[in-house]
């Protein structure tokens, strides 16, 4: 509703809210780190399995842990780097509108990869469950 209502402000008044783009920005961000944690948690997660068809099934375990395990490090590490975006964005003082400190909106950065790389790494020690998606006698929609 929002971006309709800057849309429409825009284009047929010549004004706008000042305050609605970085705001809608940042809820995109939101969004977009909650759906990753989502797909996480429930094994929806965007993946590659062209290799693991080509080997043998007890093998198959093996590399799906080891893809896992990689998966984590890079949110651990994109988790580091989110940190430090926050960080710098609180030494500058900037504001995202009126008292809200851009910093703020930020730390769904960190604390969405630190979820998301928690859960790579629990799922590597769990026992194996189907990746959502297609099909199958346990998909309900």
């Amino acid at each position: 509703l929002l971006s309709f209502l800057q849309v429409l402000l825009r284009n047929v008044w010549d004004s706008g809210l000042r305050w609605v783009d970085i705001l809608l920005r940042h809820l995109v961000l939101w969004l977009g780190i909650m759906g990753a944690s989502l797909a996480t948690r429930m094994n929806r997660h965007i993946r590659i399995e062209a290799l693991p068809r080509f080997l043998p099934a007890r093998h198959q375990r093996l590399v799906e842990r080891g893809v896992l395990l990689f998966a984590a490090a890079v949110s651990t590490l994109l988790g580091v780097a989110a940190v430090d975006l926050v960080r710098q964005e609180q030494a500058t003082g900037s504001m995202a509108f009126g008292p809200v400190p851009t910093w703020m909106l930020q730390l769904v950065l960190p604390i969405g990869f630190a979820i998301v790389a928690f859960r790579f790494g629990l799922q590597t020690m769990l026992p194996s469950k189907p990746a959502g998606g297609t099909g199958g006698a346990g998909a309900r929609r």
